[in-house]
């Protein structure tokens, strides 16, 4: 099915049964070339799933995504357009590593390092909001290393006190570079596991309406998530 996908507007004409087969294809054809060149493979590969919901369910590139980092944006680059020339990812004069609005107008954001996807996409929702735009859907994903930085800390701050359409997906998978650590990383564990601090969820005393935690290798479950959204902050917690 992969082959026939070009973008993403294609992979809406599919069913929602066979969005598990373009998951499993799209996973394998990221492995083959990883393996042979460079880039990073387990942050893309953890996201699979999140990537083709996000691009069924949205209307891409007219709803904005922003991808914290660019670790998780292979898939991404493969369903917008450049699966014929992902081999040449990070060659030279090949396709970047990283989301690049120069490249794809589905790249909404240029990304570089990490933490700028919430403050990126708020941004663009604020934006969206001057405009009358009201529509307009502004997703954010991020992970649970970079939400811990100060930058993000700033966008769910600001974010908190607006009525800005904006979905903040935080990708929990203990992991950045090393394995992640700190105060927020045991928090996060906790919710994980069911313990009653998520009585005390730190994203709802932000003014966020929370979702989650929810299996991120789940398919059926992530498609469910844009059926909550409205004109509000909301944050959907992934596993």
């Amino acid at each position: 099915m992969l082959q026939h996908i070009n973008n993403p507007k294609d992979l809406r004409k599919l069913s929602k049964e066979d969005l598990h087969h373009v998951a499993k294809e799209l996973r394998q054809f990221i492995i083959e070339i990883v393996a042979t060149k460079e880039g990073h493979l387990g942050a893309s590969l953890g996201v699979v799933e999140l990537t083709v919901a996000l691009h069924f369910v949205f209307d891409t590139p007219n709803d904005l995504l922003v991808w914290d980092v660019g670790h998780q944006a292979y898939g991404h680059k493969i369903l917008t357009g450049r699966k014929k020339i992902f081999h040449t990812n990070r060659q030279f004069k090949g396709i970047s590593g990283f989301p690049k609005r120069s490249e794809s107008e589905y790249d909404a954001f240029g990304v570089g390092h990490s933490s700028t996807s919430i403050s990126a996409a708020l941004g663009m929702a604020i934006a969206s909001n001057l405009k009358g735009e009201f529509d307009k859907q502004h997703i954010a994903v991020i992970g649970d290393a970079s939400i811990a930085s100060g930058m993000a800390f700033e966008g769910l701050n600001h974010a908190g006190v607006t009525d800005a359409n904006l979905l903040i997906i935080l990708n929990d998978n203990t992991m950045g570079i090393d394995p992640s650590v700190g105060a927020l990383k045991e928090y996060f564990a906790n919710v994980k596991a069911g313990k009653s601090v998520r009585k005390n969820n730190i994203i709802e005393a932000l003014n966020f309406n929370y979702s989650g935690p929810i299996d991120g290798n789940n398919l059926q479950n992530i498609l469910l998530v844009h059926l909550h959204l409205g004109r509000f902050p909301w944050c959907c917690h992934l596993k």
